[in-house]
């Protein structure tokens, strides 16, 4: 007979988390060893707010994603933003706001960076330097901004 112990190990077996398909065990022990080693891949990253959350994800076609998201949701969405960046690095800094899967409340220092120019750019220019030299570079040469994104959001 299969007890109820037997059933859920089972069950959490078939549940991969996607990070241990792309780097080994060994890579993944502390946050900051994974950001080390993830790869910035340059793609497509939309914005699409209802006014209290913001969707951050990536499309080849955003327009096409606006509209399938848009059919399933009862709010009214809008496209605050698209860039050639990479979807990871913003869910990375913006974690703290993370309400759900892509989904993050628009407060602190993500409404900054979705509705100032100044802070959008500055941002942008961070992102564009992690894709290029890893966290590691980001955190020694923008100290003050990677605390307030990074740090501070982290459980």
């Amino acid at each position: 007979m299969v007890g109820e112990g037997d059933y859920l190990q089972a069950i959490e077996g078939l549940f991969l988390s996607p990070s241990s398909f792309l780097r080994s065990e060994e890579r993944l022990r502390t946050k900051e060893r994974r950001r080390e080693y993830m790869d910035f891949e340059t793609e497509t990253v939309y914005f699409i707010s209802d006014g209290e959350f913001v969707k951050i994800g990536r499309s080849e076609n955003p327009l096409l994603r606006f509209y399938n998201i848009q059919g399933a949701n009862p709010k009214k969405l809008e496209i605050l933003h698209i860039v050639e960046c990479n979807e990871s690095i913003f869910h990375i800094l913006f974690g703290k706001y993370k309400h759900r899967g892509e989904w993050f409340k628009i407060e602190g220092e993500l409404k900054e960076f979705l509705f100032n120019e100044k802070m959008f750019y500055e941002i942008i220019e961070s992102v564009l330097d992690i894709m290029e030299h890893g966290f590691p570079y980001f955190i020694k040469e923008n100290n003050d901004l990677a605390k307030r994104l990074i740090n501070e959001g982290e459980s």
